[in-house]
């Protein structure tokens, strides 16, 4: 599991400690600090937190990332944490969790006139970045939910949106909702962190829960919804949904 904030980390922590009635234990690297967390479900489950202190920017944290996988040489990436809803009137509460069957970002804009110089009568142009997430791990969040129940929170599948920047206005998340009118969720900061992830050619998936709706301070329930990402990805876990293939 990559998880990004240190209340992520803790929540992951907390989560799987319940199950495992077990102390993590850390050993520490260069770049970060990698967390055993014991057996769930015949997985062996190793966490990191990709937002370490130095990690000042995209690239670090995208470094950090590929530094955990080359460390754990995993079978399956999740990324897990918080986000924004985007859709507040359309079934979503603070608290529930978003599953990514796509994630596409909004990021490298570039601003050009239609001669291919620079000046007055330029446009905007986004470069995206559109990717899948892992059938197999899709399938088996799906094939789990019925299973979970926390707080009576909801579990809703689709497509998430990263950004580069913090998104703070409604304006960006009209912007959002404009170039992908499907999208459920976003996060801003973790681009860098799923291009190194996506470069692997594992077996991955993003879940995070909704801390808020992308304008404000979500502060006093970025605890509320981390735990329940994470509370999520463990009971798939525990149902066996990530046990490597031979294990099975």
């Amino acid at each position: 599991m990559l998880a990004a904030t240190s209340i992520e980390r803790d929540a992951a922590i907390d989560a799987v400690g319940a199950r495992t009635e077990r102390t993590p234990k850390g050993t520490v690297h260069t770049e970060l600090t990698m967390y055993a967390l014991g057996k769930i479900g015949g997985s062996d489950l190793l966490l990191a937190q990709v937002d370490e202190a130095g990690a000042s920017s995209e690239a670090d944290m995208g470094e950090i990332a590929s530094t955990a996988v080359r460390y754990s040489r995993p079978d399956y990436v999740i990324l897990v944490g918080t986000c924004h809803g985007l859709r507040p009137g359309g079934g979503q509460r603070v608290g529930d969790v978003l599953v990514s069957e796509r994630v596409a970002s909004l990021h490298h804009r570039q601003q050009a006139d239609r001669s291919g110089g620079t000046g007055s009568g330029t446009q905007v142009l986004s470069r995206e970045v559109d990717v899948r997430a892992s059938a197999l791990l899709v399938d088996r969040c799906r094939t789990a939910q019925d299973g979970w129940s926390r707080y009576r929170a909801g579990i809703h599948f689709g497509l998430m949106v990263c950004s580069d920047s913090p998104v703070d206005s409604a304006i960006d998340l009209d912007e959002f909702r404009t170039c992908h009118p499907t999208v459920m969720g976003g996060e801003a900061g973790g681009l860098g962190v799923l291009d190194a992830v996506v470069r692997t050619a594992l077996d991955w998936i993003m879940v995070r829960a909704i801390a808020g709706w992308g304008s404000g301070k979500p502060d006093a329930s970025l605890d509320i919804a981390a735990r329940n990402a994470v509370d999520f990805v463990t009971h798939v876990i525990a149902v066996g949904g990530l046990q490597r293939r031979q294990d099975r």
